[in-house]
């Protein structure tokens, strides 16, 4: 055989192959593995892109994993409204998974008309859910999803406008990005000075307050390419967490790092209007978005919630007056029986830190989301109506309460948005086809009893108070004859005040009790850790007072991660993570 013709016939079937091979592939990526980078990706939904690149190569397109079932699939779920009455019939609606591809869901937020949840995540994705509501209380579970990709660092905070037509997204890095709720096309992307955390609408849906880390809220409109107003205040030096527009539409409220709030007046140009004070302390101890997660106000607009890292005694406070009207406690207490003596004890259950809340339009029930549980309160008698405990793994679970008062929306780290709702009697889902709540009975078999803030702001400032941390190195174990009360934490310290900072915000820091975490009662400000004159130290620490210990070997560690080189004035750091345990053999 001629010897080009068989290079001829060899060409044509690696072609072949080839081409079948790029079929079986494209046929089977996730919508965001299959990104073009020739194109604009920030202004296509993922999907489009994969939609394309499928229909190029084969005849028919890939099955989207979120395509609309078939009409017999369909099931329309008829609710109730959720409040005070209702709220202990709550029970999971359905779940809708995202792409295990995306990273961590930072925050969660349903559009003024209920008809859209909106995700965003720690790797630039924007995720539109669009719900199909057949009547004001009837939703059929065809949900039509859209992801789109917007840059490779963390979204911190989204907000719709209030006829629903933009959405807005602090991030990523200094930009503050607009979207239409529409179309899903990029309408506008601002460079700020300052790196953001939080943004809302104002009530006329022409203006956008940015919070940013540097304390500075700035004003923008959406018409003009630069911010037209810049609030800062002197008192408020690091950290806009989260920020609120009241109900009428009358003032703007910030909470910072140091667990504060502050209120401007926007009729008459943001003019200070009154401070809410949440803590007796006017520092911030970490960056944002630790300290304070969420601020929301009463539906009476009278009143602000802010929920914090500090998972005890939520406090609404009344804006004129700086009355408390009401601290409502997420921790809860619990009865068990000892297995080996048969007797009952009462033990106090920590929730974790609060990472979002909500009120229904009544104010009759707050739903609030911890590290480790989702909780509907009565807001009248503060009693949880109900309660769901998530398993280990699901941290960080994100909510909000749809304006429409029927559904309630949570993510968590498994990338699953889960909704709930309360079915009506003729329509609640089978036990078999349903996700049967776990039950909140906790199952206790060590008694581990960290003491709360005031316990361990006073073992803080005693001198006859014992340090875990210099009783004995990391990784070595203290026998321990009596059970004394022992002070255990992690501390930062640099040379100055200005380093403290910097350094700061580069590192996150973890403690735990045997695999589990726990949430630090207490936050101690910048203090000095040597010698004023000699060798100046100025530090930072959190720590829990562990006043009960579990006969046997209890392990505390502190996990600690740098995001980036940093130097405390002595030595350099590098970027990682770090373990240190501390081991406890109580006789």
């Amino acid at each position: 055989m001629n010897i080009k013709l068989i290079k001829v016939l060899l060409c044509l079937f690696l072609i072949s192959a080839l081409v079948s091979c790029k079929q079986n592939i494209v046929a089977t990526l996730e919508p965001i593995g299959i990104l073009d980078s020739n194109r604009n990706s920030a202004e296509m939904p993922i999907d489009t892109l994969v939609n394309e690149e499928s229909s190029s190569t084969t005849s028919s397109s890939p099955s989207h994993p979120y395509s609309t079932p078939t009409e017999e699939s369909l099931r329309e779920i008829k609710l109730s409204l959720i409040d005070n009455e209702s709220a202990g019939k709550i029970s999971p609606i359905t779940k809708i998974p995202l792409s295990k591809y995306y990273g961590r869901i930072t925050k969660i937020a349903f559009s003024s008309d209920s008809k859209i949840l909106a995700a965003i995540t720690e790797d630039g994705i924007l995720i539109i859910i669009r719900l199909n509501w057949t009547s004001g209380s009837s939703l059929v579970d065809d949900f039509i999803i859209d992801t789109y990709s917007i840059g490779e660092s963390r979204l911190r905070d989204i907000a719709f406008s209030p006829d629903n037509h933009l959405v807005a997204i602090a991030g990523p890095s200094s930009r503050l990005t607009l979207f239409s709720g529409v179309t899903g096309e990029i309408l506008a992307s601002y460079q700020s000075d300052y790196y953001p955390l939080s943004v809302v609408f104002t009530e006329d849906g022409s203006k956008l307050a940015l919070g940013s880390s540097e304390g500075v809220i700035e004003l923008w409109s959406i018409y003009l390419p630069y911010p037209i107003l810049e609030i800062a205040n002197e008192p408020w030096k690091l950290g806009v967490c989260d920020l609120a527009v009241s109900p009428d539409g009358s003032l703007l409220a910030a909470g910072f790092c140091d667990y504060n709030m502050l209120t401007w007046d926007i009729h008459q140009n943001y003019v200070e209007y009154k401070r809410v004070v949440g803590t007796d302390h006017w520092e911030c101890f970490s960056h944002c978005p630790g300290p304070t997660h969420d601020i929301t106000f009463h539906p009476d607009g009278d009143a602000l919630i802010s929920g914090t890292d500090r998972n005890f005694n939520l406090p609404l406070i009344d804006i004129d007056s700086g009355r408390l009207v009401h601290a409502y406690d997420t921790n809860r207490v619990e009865s068990w029986v000892d297995p080996d003596s048969g007797e009952e004890r009462i033990v106090g259950i920590e929730s974790g830190s609060v990472n979002a809340l909500a009120f229904n339009s009544d104010g009759s029930i707050l739903a609030i989301s911890t590290s480790y549980e989702l909780q509907v309160l009565d807001t009248s008698s503060g009693k949880i109506s109900f309660l769901k405990l998530y398993e280990a793994g699901d941290y960080d679970v994100e909510l909000s309460l749809s304006p429409n008062g029927y559904l309630l929306a949570t993510s968590h780290d498994k990338n699953v948005i889960q909704l709930w709702g309360v079915q009506t009697e003729s329509n609640i889902i089978d036990a078999a086809t349903s996700s049967p709540l776990v039950d909140v009975t906790p199952v206790i078999d060590r008694f581990l009893h960290v003491a709360n803030y005031e316990e361990a702001l006073s073992a803080f400032e005693s001198p006859d108070t014992q340090y875990l941390n210099k009783i004995i190195e990391p990784n070595q174990t203290y026998i321990m004859e009596t059970h004394e009360p022992l002070l255990w934490g992690s501390e930062w310290c640099a040379k100055t005040p200005e380093l403290l900072n910097q350094n700061l915000f580069s590192i996150t820091t973890w403690l735990h009790a045997n695999g589990n975490w726990i949430d630090p009662f207490l936050y101690v400000s910048q203090f000095h850790g040597g010698d004023e004159s000699t060798n100046p130290k100025f530090c930072r620490g959190i720590y829990v007072l562990i006043d009960s210990w579990p006969v046997g070997m209890t392990c505390l560690e502190i996990h600690r991660s740098i995001s980036e080189t940093i130097n405390d004035g002595w030595s350099d750091h590098e970027a990682g993570k770090t373990n240190l345990r501390y081991c406890v053999d109580a006789k």
